[in-house]
């Protein structure tokens, strides 16, 4: 399987292969999809143009009109080739729309599908379209081996068939014993399922521990414009149910760009969905769109954490903490990469499979540690950031990497966080990183707030080698601090931030001490302070080691 991030982009065909009575006889009234089959004329053969460079399908009728399209298909890429594949639709034959090239979509991969076959993400034609064609192009190893392309599944369907007249959240109930709500969810009746809220196939049960993050990998439309995501939920349910073979939607809960969320799988908290090969105790939600290099909308953002927050506070789940995941157990693309089945409770779906896929994308896990944080503050009922320009190490603006944490009842506001410094990243990675939202632009001085007086060992306990990284708008910068001052705030300089968030302060516990002689290092509240005097714009930037002689 890793030969699934050797490429992107998807298909390739060329001859359509005569289908069996039953396929060519299927329809998409109810959500069930056509399907046409692409083989080459010999059995040896590939799905490539003579010259094995590049390829152009001949344009296609499909068996009913389409708003949705899905592949499979099955090839073999040697190390050093590669395929790039693009697909368009048309209404008529004549009038087409743009290319676009599709990428694969690891959430639909199962083992017995073998490490040659990839499934597309669902692709949006925009429109009801009757007609699809595909073009291909490969590259050779540098051995001169092309690619071997063998077969091409070409499903559509028309999502407008079972389209509900009307898409509502159901208010949610209130929750027993203080737990936090459940955020507003789209019934599977409102956004149009056929099944409505029941399912075809008989729910499994296993009690939910942990979290996994997706996203569906998809190019928005083949026409420019704002899909409808409720139509794409319906396809992802078509093509899931009917064309994987699931009996139902593979995600338990699905977010759009609009931070709606859908309800997915039928069968209610602790259904088994099909979403990372291990599935068994574990709840799949998928991001709606490609995050890769965009970050998930702060919409889809907010609502992730809400839906999270939720589940974490019905099953106790500790939103930082890693534990025994029984489905990664029974998993041969999980269990031999995460020792002992152990897995974030919160996780991308490539941190369940390694090395296997890139789901949830590069900007999505990026983004997991303070979407964790942000859960962990709404379980506390801590606040957040209030916009006074300070962090409290226990506001949504602070965020910490999932590693281990330690309490003190000394900090800022009765509260700090604190680890042990290091100089092997093997025995500890933790870091933290401060993100306020500055106002205006302006010269800002920073402070860093650290304890004393905490007792956390025969003084001086802690770090002398604290290195504060500085983000500002003239570039990035580091101060050192010795975390034994009896000065509580400490000046890390005066620095130019530009408005919004793109300012930060980062502290990680790579400090060059020895693990084994326990050095503290704090991590509680930094402020900034506006400076416009133009008195002190000649120190901008001037950080001073030593202020005594």
């Amino acid at each position: 399987m890793p030969k699934r991030l050797m490429y992107s982009a998807l298909l390739c065909l060329l001859l359509v292969a005569a289908l069996p009575p039953a396929a060519k006889a299927q329809s998409s009234d109810g959500g069930r999809p056509d399907q046409i089959v692409l083989t080459p004329p010999e059995r040896n053969q590939s799905l490539r143009s003579a010259t094995g460079t590049d390829y152009l399908s001949p344009s296609t009728e499909a068996p009913h009109a389409f708003t949705h399209m899905l592949l499979r298909w099955q090839a073999s890429v040697p190390e050093g080739a590669s395929m790039q594949l693009e697909v368009r639709a048309s209404a008529d034959g004549s009038t087409w729309t743009h290319w676009t090239a599709v990428e694969e979509n690891d959430d639909l991969w199962m083992p017995d599908d073998g490490p040659n076959t990839t499934w597309s993400q669902t692709i949006d034609a925009g429109f009801a379209a009757r007609f699809w064609q595909v073009r291909g192009s490969f590259t050779s190893a540098p051995s001169g081996a092309l690619p071997e392309l063998k077969r091409v599944d070409v499903n559509t369907v028309d999502v407008t068939t079972f389209a509900p007249r009307q898409t509502t959240a159901a208010t949610p109930r209130a929750q027993p014993n203080g737990l936090l709500a459940k955020p507003d969810v789209v019934s599977r009746a409102a956004w149009g399922c056929p099944d409505g809220e029941g399912s075809r196939v008989r729910p499994a049960y296993y009690p939910v521990n942990h979290m996994v993050v997706h996203h569906t990998a998809d190019s928005n439309t083949l026409l420019d414009g704002e899909p409808n995501w409720a139509a794409r939920v319906r396809a992802e349910w078509s093509f899931h149910t009917f064309t994987r073979g699931w009996g139902d939607v593979g995600y338990n809960y699905l977010i759009d760009p609009n931070g709606v969320i859908y309800e997915g799988r039928a069968g209610g908290d602790d259904a088994v969905a099909f979403h990372d090969t291990a599935n068994y105790g574990s709840m799949g939600v998928v991001l709606i769109g490609t995050y890769n290099a965009v970050q998930p909308t702060a919409a889809t953002q907010n609502s992730l954490v809400a839906l999270l927050s939720w589940k974490a506070s019905q099953k106790r789940i500790d939103p930082l903490g890693r534990s025994y995941y029984y489905g990664c157990a029974i998993s041969t693309y999980c269990y031999p990469y995460n020792r002992g089945a152990i897995v974030l409770n919160i996780a991308g779906h490539r941190n369940v499979m390694p090395g296997q896929t890139t789901c949830p994308g590069d900007q999505t896990i990026d983004i997991l540690p303070n979407i964790r944080n942000r859960v962990k503050q709404a379980l506390d009922g801590t606040p957040a950031d209030n916009g006074d320009l300070e962090i409290d190490e226990l506001e949504t603006s602070f965020a910490r990497s999932n590693a281990n944490w330690y309490d003190a009842t000394c900090g800022a506001g009765g509260h700090t966080y604190y680890t042990f410094g290091t100089d092997n990243p093997a025995e500890s990675t933790n870091s933290a990183t401060w993100r306020p939202n500055v106002p205006a632009a302006d010269t800002y001085r920073v402070f860093a707030h650290i304890p004393q007086g905490c007792g956390l060992g025969t003084a001086p306990y802690a770090t002398q080698k604290a290195v504060y990284k500085i983000h500002s708008a003239d570039g990035d910068f580091q101060r050192t601090v010795d975390q034994n001052t009896a000065d509580e705030w400490v000046d890390l300089g005066l620095y130019h931030f530009g408005a919004g968030t793109d300012g930060a302060v980062e502290l990680s516990d790579m400090t060059g001490d020895p693990f084994s002689a326990r050095k503290v290092v704090f991590f509680d509240s930094v402020k900034w302070v506006p400076e416009s005097d133009s008195t002190n714009v000649a120190l901008v930037n001037v950080a001073y080691d030593k202020d005594t002689v």
